[in-house]
């Protein structure tokens, strides 16, 4: 019965604490739980796909090379494929290609988490690296900024077609007309 009681205050005084953590601190430590979770499921799948030959931090750290690597081709080509979508829609367009560029590569946002030391005469903190298994926790990734695209459009030879996907465009990407180039193609098989 005591160490029931003693589990009952504890689990207690954990929700107690929980209600009074900030709207920040609570964003922040939902975060952290999921990115905890989001480990442990990456440790279960390597040991289940024949990583127990590897390390689990190396498997994991792995893993998340390979998530991350594909996430960011994944999205540009999900990006490429509404552009599309969107695009043919335009009355005249007829069948439609395009392709992007992007600036640089994926920036990559990492959990950060704050350290203080305070002494009698002084007080001192620093930032470092939230880490879980000595593996830094990844809370996301963002696609960099769209340098131009090229559209070509069976329908591109009219200018009122070309217009309407010059101003999709710009429109959709943020981009002015000198980052889009909107070309007459022969889609035919």
């Amino acid at each position: 019965m005591m160490e029931q009681d003693k589990q009952k205050h504890n689990k207690d005084r954990l929700l107690s604490r929980l209600r009074h953590l900030t709207d920040k601190e609570k964003k922040l430590f939902f975060k952290l739980a999921l990115c905890l979770l989001a480990g442990i499921a990456l440790m279960y799948v390597a040991r289940g796909a024949g990583g127990k030959d590897i390390p689990e931090s190396a498997a994991v750290a792995q893993d998340r090379a390979a998530v991350a690597g594909n996430d960011y081709y994944d999205e540009e080509a999900t990006l490429e494929a509404k552009l599309v979508t969107i695009l043919a829609q335009v009355k005249g367009a007829g069948a439609v290609a395009v392709a992007l560029t992007f600036a640089e590569s994926v920036e990559s946002v990492y959990a950060e988490e704050e350290e203080q030391a305070v002494s009698v005469d002084q007080s001192q903190s620093s930032i470092a690296l939230a880490a879980i298994n000595n593996n830094p926790v990844l809370i996301k990734q963002r696609l960099p900024k769209v340098l131009g695209v090229v559209i070509v459009a069976e329908g591109a030879g009219d200018p009122l077609v070309r217009e309407r996907l010059y101003q999709a465009a710009a429109s959709l990407l943020g981009l002015n007309a000198a980052q889009i180039a909107v070309i007459e193609g022969n889609m035919a098989p």
